[in-house]
């Protein structure tokens, strides 16, 4: 449970991101959180750029990771290239790292 897994993802730009996942124990039961906490930042210990909408499924596991497209509008994301980003999850009262990763930043073409 302690070991994170890597998962890198794309960040589109004015859009709503939704990720979704879930870990399992040894058995397939799914490990269903009770809290958990999403960034995506300028590199590791870096300046934060979005800090993500978490839902938890309680009943299977699922961990919907929301970007929403409000949270990209600014104009210094037309600067942005690549980020670090890394989901934490409280487990029987217990911090785990469950993912972490790079997060490449496409851009926008059709504008407002």
């Amino acid at each position: 449970m302690s070991v994170p897994t890597e998962l890198n993802r794309v960040l589109y730009i004015g859009s709503d991101n939704l990720w979704a996942l879930r870990r399992t124990d040894t058995s397939g039961a799914p490990i269903v959180p009770t809290d958990a906490k999403a960034q995506i930042r300028s590199a590791t210990n870096g300046d934060l750029w979005v800090e993500c909408v978490i839902t938890i499924d309680n009943v299977n596991g699922w961990l919907y990771i929301h970007v929403e497209e409000d949270a990209t509008k600014d104009a210094v994301w037309t600067q942005r290239i690549l980020g670090k980003w890394d989901l934490e999850a409280i487990t029987d009262g217990v911090k785990y790292r469950w993912v972490y990763g790079d997060v490449v930043i496409s851009q926008e073409v059709t504008l407002s």
